[in-house]
């Protein structure tokens, strides 16, 4: 209730469906919104979201749309370019393929394509994650670190439940942006 009552958390979902928005109405026809404000309930967060979708242009490819629309206005903000500038001069690392596009071409030709918001990284006995926020003015920063680690532990609950991936007797050390590293018990 209090996550419908709050006009931060209406903000940053409108926010992101007008840049969705207008990213799909450069390529596509008859772009619409649904299930706006849908809940989406995860083990240790819950959101509200909604579906932009569209018809693609006879002119463009799948996969010209995609290419075009990376960086997702939806991660990176607005106006695109500068944003990335700024980004570029704050964070301390690269963020590898994180806020990147995860492409599946189907043999039927359709095409399924997702943004990589919350991510792992695995390399030997390290994991590293990245997650991010949407910010906007009303943002309270400690709300919105908390609300990262939130994301992630729903990343490492998925984790720690492979077998493959974490071993008991030799827990990978885990790590989020380089700088916090946490133990594990």
């Amino acid at each position: 209730e209090k996550l419908y009552e709050s006009e931060k958390e209406k903000c940053e979902l409108d926010m992101l469906v007008d840049l969705a928005r207008n990213d799909l109405n450069r390529f596509c026809y008859n772009v619409l919104v649904s299930n706006y404000r849908e809940p989406l309930i995860l083990e240790h967060i819950i959101h509200t979201q909604a579906t932009v979708s569209g018809k693609l242009k006879t002119e463009y490819s799948p996969i010209e749309a995609i290419l075009s629309s990376i960086n997702a206005g939806t991660l990176v903000g607005v106006p695109k370019r500068k944003a990335m500038e700024i980004i570029g001069t704050l964070e301390n690392e690269p963020r590898q393929y994180y806020g990147g596009n995860l492409i599946h071409m189907q043999p039927n030709g359709h095409l399924v394509a997702i943004i990589l918001i919350r991510t792992a990284f695995l390399d030997k006995n390290k994991i590293t994650f990245q997650a991010g926020s949407s910010i906007i003015f009303e943002a309270n920063k400690e709300y919105e670190y908390w609300e990262c680690g939130a994301k992630l532990k729903n990343l490492l609950s998925l984790i720690k439940q492979d077998q493959h991936c974490f071993n008991e007797n030799n827990p990978p050390k885990i790590v989020m942006n380089e700088k916090n590293i946490i133990q594990n018990h």
